[in-house]
């Protein structure tokens, strides 16, 4: 199978799309593009908005991935469902934090859109560093046993606690 295939999971029937031959992979490749023009079309052929593909993700979430703002929008005015979740249990809301399109969010939130990831009762304690954005940390607070900064975790502002160093490196805390 070469990259311009896809095979869609069900309830679809596994059929490989091409691209250029419009169908399901088209609706999905124009919404991440953010090609209305090419989504209207293939809506309008009465593709089904809420089609996924192999990862279960919906042209809905492509469009909220990539911030096309537009797309969203006549996606939800077609029926797409909003709280749809791909095989890692994201939602385009999940999406659109992840990639920080606050455009794209407060559309999906105002059509009740809901994020599993970061609408949660998660402890901080249990966010991986690695999803924390430091890039534009803003201090906003220290103590004797580190620092705690304005940061960005998928797109919401969180409050993130660093442990100073000399603490860190000390092999009694645990």
């Amino acid at each position: 199978m070469d990259d311009n295939e896809l095979h869609l999971s069900p309830p679809a029937q596994m059929l490989p799309q091409r691209m250029e031959s419009g169908g399901p992979y088209r609706l999905l490749h124009c919404s991440g593009l953010g090609d209305k023009e090419g989504v209207m079309q293939e809506l309008e052929k009465g593709v089904e908005p809420n089609l996924v593909d192999y990862d279960k993700r919906t042209a809905l979430h492509l469009a909220a991935s990539e911030g096309c703002a537009e797309i969203v929008v006549l996606l939800l005015e077609k029926g797409a469902d909003v709280n749809s979740t791909d095989r890692w249990g994201r939602t385009p809301l999940s999406d659109a934090r992840n990639f920080g399109h606050e455009d794209v969010c407060k559309i999906l939130e105002a059509h009740d859109g809901y994020d599993p990831l970061g609408d949660s009762d998660t402890p901080c304690c249990m966010i991986g560093h690695g999803e924390v954005d430091m890039k534009d940390a803003t201090l906003i607070g220290e103590g004797a046993y580190g620092e705690v900064y304005l940061v960005k975790w998928r797109g919401t502002e969180v409050a993130a606690k660093t442990i100073r160093a000399s603490i860190a490196s000390n092999p009694m805390v645990k």
